[in-house]
């Protein structure tokens, strides 16, 4: 059997129908021809339907393979003029969906070079921070390297101070430790030459009495010969007498010497406890001289820190001359008597600093009179459209 051409069927039937008509002499089979050629061209409408839906679904997935297949094949069983109007248009579908890809990845690789343009810009921006703050850090680390040298020079100074007075003090230490040496070696050859003295005497004296005793025995034994016996009673008690005499000396003289050393021992002592007391005192003395010192800065640090994060600054146009000016927050004990305030100024989006010392900054608000500071050389732009910050406050009132 022979397949006819879908395009073709309808206009077929008819002449079909006709043929069988004149060449066939039994009407049903001419009728029944036509009832099939009726069910293929339905047939060929669900064809062709469900093509271009399954074209349409595909062209939505952006899958193009697929529907211009299903275009294709539903192109073999178009036959109405409403079948190519709609096929057309299931081409164009495509046509529109490939030009929307194109759109989006238009716009998708214009979002991905703005994406990029702003991480270049971050990136700058992050570098300009990161040498901003390398610079602060090396302000920072100056700063602090002048403050421990200045530091360290007045420790080194009044070290060599202290020094210089304890060698003072050691040195007259010294000198009256000698003189008092002097005064004892004077003094104890004096007791030595007076007991030498009183020595000599007692020995003089007992070389008297004894030639006088030996004078008056002579003459006792001449002329008392039965006085011999009381004669050598006598002599042994004066003799008993002499050693006693004798006797309570040395004791004297060891009592004179045991309170010589007592004497001596306790001047040691107290002269002992007098040097200890006096190296505690100054101990004590240069303790509270360093924590009244580091009360002091520590009092100043915290001082310029809360001036350095409550002092406010403007800029004003005052005759050509752009003047810096500002408020001060109002913070007693003031610990420190005058400040300079470190700034920097910056014309809105601009990355030029114009960094500047406002000295013995007072406050009042900017303005044109009263405390203000110049800043050079002049921004080039619009006084308010400067921007200024404080980067540092520190003792003023010097130069």
């Amino acid at each position: 059997m022979k397949i006819i051409p879908p395009c073709k069927s309808s206009a077929l039937v008819v002449t079909f129908i006709a043929i069988a008509l004149i060449v066939s002499p039994a009407a049903a089979n001419v009728f029944d021809m036509a009832d099939r050629f009726d069910k293929v061209d339905k047939l060929d409408k669900q064809d062709f339907q469900a093509a271009i839906e399954k074209a349409n679904t595909c062209t939505r997935a952006r899958d193009f393979t697929c529907s211009e297949g299903e275009i294709a094949r539903a192109a073999k069983v178009a036959n109405s003029g409403q079948d190519k109007k709609v096929l057309a248009e299931a081409r164009q579908n495509v046509v529109n969906e490939k030009a929307k890809i194109a759109e989006e990845e238009r716009k998708r690789q214009e979002a991905e070079e703005e994406e990029e343009r702003k991480r270049q810009m971050a990136e700058l921006e992050k570098r300009r921070q990161r040498l901003e703050a390398e610079e602060e850090e090396e302000e920072e680390y100056n700063r602090q390297a002048w403050n421990e040298n200045r530091r360290r020079a007045k420790m080194a100074s009044k070290k060599e101070a202290d020094r210089k007075l304890a060698a003072k003090k050691a040195a007259e230490q010294e000198r009256a430790e000698r003189e008092r040496a002097m005064a004892e070696q004077g003094r104890r050859e004096a007791e030595r030459k007076e007991a030498q003295k009183k020595k000599e005497e007692r020995q003089a004296q007992e070389r008297d009495a004894r030639e006088m005793e030996r004078r008056r025995e002579n003459q006792r034994r001449t002329e008392e010969q039965t006085a011999g016996q009381q004669r050598k009673e006598r002599e042994a008690r004066q003799r008993e007498e002499q050693a006693k005499r004798e006797e309570q000396a040395k004791r004297e003289e060891q009592a004179r010497r045991e309170e010589q050393a007592r004497r001596e021992e306790q001047a040691r002592r107290e002269e002992q406890a007098r040097k200890e007391e006096q190296a505690r005192r100054e101990a004590e003395a240069a303790a509270a001289k360093l924590a009244e010192q580091r009360a002091k800065e520590q009092a100043q640090g915290q001082y310029l820190n809360a001036m350095r994060s409550g002092i406010r600054l403007g800029v004003k146009n005052c005759f050509g001359s752009y003047e810096v000016g500002g408020n001060r927050p109002n913070i007693k004990p003031e610990a420190v008597g005058c400040i300079n305030v470190h700034y920097r100024a910056r014309c809105a989006g601009s990355m030029v600093n114009y960094d500047g010392i406002h000295k013995n900054f007072i406050g009042g608000g900017p303005g044109c009179f009263g405390d203000t500071s110049t800043i050079s050389p002049k921004p080039a732009c619009p006084a308010e459209q400067v921007s200024v910050e404080v980067i540092d406050v520190r003792p003023g009132c010097g130069g």
